[in-house]
């Protein structure tokens, strides 16, 4: 009887525990392949990382939904995969993934045929996930348009069905944005089609391209259709450079600085040449040419006095009630107006500790020369005047104390690091505790 009630519980549980949410495959991802080509199911990959705040909610609080897994169970082979380790860091590149969480979609070719991202309720992950399902039983699939796009990317009707396609898809239109502009005539590169795709992928422009040019010669007109091109231009700058940097191409990293030299100085605001700079040195671990450029930006934050700091506070704060009385952030109760407020009298002080202490742990990364490290402690202790009970500013003084032979101060900033962490960053309080006991210990923590 024992045994038939324990026999009875197993398959319970079992069945429960599919019915609760979605059912996650273990195995390789050959093995889920494989599956997917047995069972004649499309593929569900939810690609993650463990520092995402947006991935820990969708695994939390959506895929255990009941309605979530009778949905997907029933339909798709479901697989999750870390970008950072293993096969996910080789997935995430075959399939482009650059934020998170992405949400894939493949057939059990291993052809991608949809995605999306973000974290959303039960509901529209439903419904975009539907969305997806109708794309899988399409019979021309992406890899066909992909096909076609080789013979055929010189019509410019056939491009534009691409691009649309690709948007549906969720897929970047950038590079493609420069070659329909290549093929349009002069009057027809302002046109709406043309803003329509620049709304979405304008953001992501090579600065030698023919698309970016278009932007600059253009401006005027697209500024009229309610176009930011300011903060197009600066992002495109900084795509350039991230791109640049992936395969040490210098003579990219040159035109996107001289892109940003002529831009105007309400556009530089957004991003200083330093930390242009930052970009391409940091992804090609020079790092003796990073150190020097955080250096010269954490200068310049360093000479901002608290006297300054609270007149820019004062004038942020009047700018949002000017704003707010206008009319520009909509209708705001008193709690909204309140924490808006709120935000832009410490957004200027938030800037300048935060960089400062960025600049700091890069440093103590990146550097062993003791008057480097002693010059990013003078950054990380502004941080910490700005704000004395802040673990993270705490976490980076005490390593660059520790690592400047300073056992005893460090062990006592980095106790009291953990003891004001937020409790709910599991993740934080976790590697601060390990980076506590290695300093008690006299290991190398860096």
């Amino acid at each position: 009887m024992k045994r038939t009630l324990l026999l009875f519980t197993a398959i319970l549980c079992s069945v429960l525990g599919f019915s609760q949410g979605i059912n996650f495959e273990k195995g390789t991802w050959k093995e889920v392949l494989e599956k997917a080509k047995q069972t004649n199911k499309p593929i569900f990959v939810d690609v993650y990382t463990t520092w995402c705040g947006p991935c820990k909610m969708m695994s939390k609080d959506i895929f255990p939904q009941e309605v979530v897994g009778t949905f997907f169970n029933d339909k798709l082979i479901s697989y999750q995969i870390d970008a950072e380790k293993g096969e996910g860091v080789d997935l995430a590149k075959l399939y482009t993934v650059t934020a998170f969480p992405t949400y894939l979609f493949i057939n059990p070719k291993g052809e991608f045929f949809y995605k999306f991202m973000g974290s959303m309720s039960a509901e529209a992950f439903i419904e975009k996930t539907k969305v997806a399902l109708s794309e899988y039983s399409e019979p021309k699939t992406i890899a066909d348009w992909d096909k076609e796009y080789l013979d055929k990317k010189n019509d410019p009707a056939f491009l534009l069905e691409y691009m649309n396609k690709r948007e549906k898809l969720g897929m970047s239109n950038a590079a493609l944005l420069d070659e329909y502009i290549v093929l349009l005539p002069e009057d027809q590169r302002t046109s709406d089609v043309v803003v329509a795709f620049l709304k979405k992928d304008g953001y992501f422009l090579n600065v030698t391209s023919e698309a970016y040019k278009n932007l600059k010669v253009n401006e005027a007109i697209f500024l009229e259709k309610q176009l930011p091109i300011g903060n197009m231009m600066g992002s495109s700058i900084v795509t350039t450079i991230t791109n640049a940097a992936k395969t040490k191409d210098e003579k990219q990293l040159n035109a996107a600085i001289a892109a940003y030299e002529i831009l105007p100085q309400v556009t530089k605001d957004i991003s200083s040449l330093e930390a242009l700079y930052m970009i391409y040195y940091k992804e090609t671990k020079d790092n003796e040419n990073y150190v020097k450029y955080a250096s010269q930006l954490a200068g310049k934050r360093m000479k901002t006095t608290d006297e300054e700091l609270a007149e820019k506070s004062k004038a942020s704060v009047l700018k949002f009630e000017e704003d707010a009385k206008a009319g520009q952030f909509g209708q705001l109760d008193a709690e909204k107006y309140a924490q808006g407020k709120e935000y832009f009298e410490t957004i200027d002080k938030n800037k300048i500790m935060y960089g400062l202490n960025e600049n700091a742990s890069d440093v103590f990364t990146r550097s062993t020369d003791k008057n480097v490290l002693k010059l990013a402690l003078t950054w990380s202790d502004r941080a910490l005047q700005l704000s004395p009970d802040n673990a993270q500013f705490l976490d980076t003084n005490a390593n660059l104390q520790y690592k400047l032979g300073r056992k005893k101060e460090a062990v006592v900033l980095e106790e009291k690091a953990v003891s004001l962490s937020n409790k709910e960053d599991v993740e934080g309080i976790k590697k601060m505790t390990e980076t506590l006991r290695k300093m008690k210990a006299g290991e190398k923590t860096w």
